[in-house]
Order: C-alpha cells, then sequence, then structure tokens
C-alpha cells in the first residue's frame, strides 16, 4: 500500500523502513530499523506526523531492543495526511510530546 525508507536526519544514512499495509482486520504500519539505541533513562516511539509539519501522533513504542515492530493503524490518518513516519529516543517523564529527538524518519509513498 505505502512504503518509507527511513533516513537519519543529520546524516541522511538509511537505517530502516515503514510499511502500510491492508488486512481484512484493518491497516497496519509495519516498520524496522537498526541502532535504535534509547538511552538507560528511555525508550523508542514510533510517530505519524502530517504532512504540514505541525501535527503528530503517536503510534506506539517499540520494546526494548526490537529492530521491527508492527502498530495497528486507522486509515483516516493516512486520508488526513499523516504519511511522515518518525522514530524517535523519549525520556520516562511526565511529557507525551515528541522529545524531538528523531533517530530516524520517512515519507510514506505509494508504488507507481
Amino acid at each position: 500500500m505505502a512504503t518509507a525508507e527511513l533516513d537519519t536526519l543529520d546524516t541522511g544514512q538509511r537505517l530502516g523502513s515503514a510499511t502500510v499495509s491492508r488486512q481484512d482486520d484493518g491497516v497496519t504500519l509495519a516498520v524496522s530499523a537498526r541502532d535504535l539505541e534509547a538511552g538507560p533513562d528511555g525508550y523508542v516511539e514510533v510517530w505519524l506526523i502530517n504532512r504540514d509539519g505541525r501535527r503528530l501522533v503517536s503510534v506506539g513504542v517499540m520494546r526494548d531492543g526490537a529492530e521491527s515492530a508492527s502498530f495497528p493503524i486507522s486509515q483516516r490518518l493516512l486520508d488526513e495526511g499523516y504519511v511522515v513516519v518518525d522514530i524517535s529516543r523519549e525520556q520516562f517523564d511526565d511529557k507525551p510530546q515528541h522529545s524531538g529527538d528523531s533517530i530516524v524518519r520517512g515519507s510514506l509513498t505509494t508504488p507507481a
């Protein structure tokens, strides 16, 4: 349905990919990436960012040390322009918003 290459923001190094697929029971976002170090006091979270660059939603948290994960998402998010996949380092704190520390990011595109 749609794919994204996940690259670091600073060097543009490709570290992974994301795929959106549709099954009978809904839509799934699958991410796969390497070198997703959260640090000793944190975790890794997956986000969808709107193409306007201002709105975002958390899709889920990756297991510590995991290089891949799948998350159910709403088709409505995609329809409303949430097409940028972001994986970030987050701290265990009382702040649910994005930390600003993105590991990788990429825009979902559909095959031609």
